[in-house]
């Protein structure tokens, strides 16, 4: 039997600094597929960093670019 070293998981994703480009960041892996965890050690930045995402994921819906099911949770 054959195996294989390469898994067919996407390799978890790490975004450290949640200030002005990580949100971004963080979603556009999200939206790819990729499992993501967003890292900040400003409580504060966590908190705004979370709010861009909805909005956007919101954002997105609205627009016709996602369907409602496809946004999943943000952790």
């Amino acid at each position: 039997m054959k195996t294989s070293n390469h898994s067919t998981e996407k390799p978890k994703v790490a975004v450290i600094g949640l200030g002005t480009m990580g949100p971004g960041i963080a979603l556009e892996f999200s939206r790819a597929g990729y499992p993501v965890a967003g890292f900040d050690l400003n409580p504060d930045a966590v908190t705004a960093g979370r709010k861009i995402i909805d909005i956007t994921l919101d954002t997105l819906v609205e627009a016709g670019h996602m369907k409602e099911g496809e946004t999943g949770p943000v952790a």
